[in-house]
This record gives structure tokens, sequence and C-alpha cells, in this order.
């Protein structure tokens, strides 16, 4: 069992035993900023790897040896603090990418490298970014809420980069996420003029 703490402590534990196998306090093992309403993400179990976002300096999203606690790698390049986010991986052209959101951004980094593909500004109040982006068919849906909306990202072959596709501030889902069903973008607003309304 994996566990985030609030202040970014990352545990495992052995469920068998009831042990903790290994800790990683990942604010100062990454020089992580402690944010608004401290952290609050599911890390992502990907193969060997627990991904989790500290928001540091050049590691704003890291990989850890799921079984050590290791750093596998960092997303150099990126610095951005953490946002609320729970980060997901998919696969496009061949390529695994780990998509998440920032305090600024969408981004997309390579899941076997940690090698920073792409970002998207978004800028949004206080910053948070609660909602997982959402992919299908080569793009990539993001949201915000107080009236910040979201968009839809298309993605190149190889996934290396994208190309900004729509905007939209009718949908500006805050928390809790939104459903993908047959071609149609599901999710209730914050701040937009439907206040609290279902949109699709």
């Amino acid at each position: 069992l994996y566990i985030f703490s609030a202040l970014g402590v990352l545990y495992c534990i052995n469920l068998d035993t009831e042990k903790v196998l290994w800790e990683v306090d990942t604010l100062n093992r990454f020089k992580g900023s402690k944010i608004r309403w401290t952290l609050a993400e599911s890390v992502l179990i990907d193969g060997a790897n627990v991904i989790c976002t500290p928001g540091g300096p050049d590691a704003s999203v890291v990989a850890l040896n799921k079984m050590t606690g290791e750093t596998v790698w960092t997303s150099k390049g990126l610095s951005e603090a953490s946002a609320y986010c729970s980060p997901d991986v998919i696969e496009h052209g061949g390529r695994r990418i780990v998509i998440t959101m920032t305090a600024k951004s969408v981004v997309g980094i390579d899941a076997t490298t940690g090698k920073l593909l792409w970002t998207h500004n978004h800028p949004t109040s206080y910053d948070i970014h609660g909602v997982t982006p959402v992919y299908a068919d080569g793009m990539v849906y993001y949201t915000g809420g107080y009236g910040s909306g979201g968009g839809m990202l298309s993605l190149s072959e190889d996934g290396s980069n994208i190309t900004p596709k729509w905007q939209d501030s009718t949908l500006d889902c805050q928390h809790h996420g939104v459903v993908l069903l047959d071609g149609y973008i599901y999710g209730t607003s914050h701040h937009s003029q439907r206040r609290g309304a279902l949109n699709c």
C-alpha cells in the first residue's frame, strides 16, 4: 500500500505485516514547496515505479522505485509547484507519457526517462488544478475552476509535442474530475455562468 501524506511523505506499507517498508519525505528530498492547502493526490503505480508530484526545482514530478523508495528520475526542466492533481500514464505513438497538471500548466513527461516532452500554460486562481487530464484518440482534455475552464490538446504522432485545438470556459471543473463517454465530456461547473450545473 502506498500513501502520500498532506506533508509530502510517501509511505510504502506491507499489509501482511502492517509495517512500513520505507518512507520518503519528498518535500525534503526534492525541495518541494508546501502549497496552500497541503498536498493532495493519489500517487501512480507504474510498473516498477511510484510517481508523485512534490513540486521541487527540476522535480515537479518524480518517479521512485516502488520497492526501495530510491529516486529513478525527476522532471528536469519542470520546476512548478504541485497542484492537487493525480498523475496518469497514457500510451500514444509507441511512447508512454505521464500526464498531469502543475500549478500553472498541463504537462507531458516521458514515463521511462522523466524527460519533459511538453507543457501548456493554464493559469487559474490559487494555482488549483485538481482534475486529472483525460486522454482519448490522440488528444488530451484539461480543465480548472474559477472560470478558467479548459481545452483540448492534440498530440503529435510521437507524443513529443502538442497543438491546442479549442478552449472552453463553461466547464470549469475544480475538483472530482470529468467523465469521457462516447465522445462527450461531462462535468460540473465551478464559477462559470452556469455555476454548479452539469455540463456536456
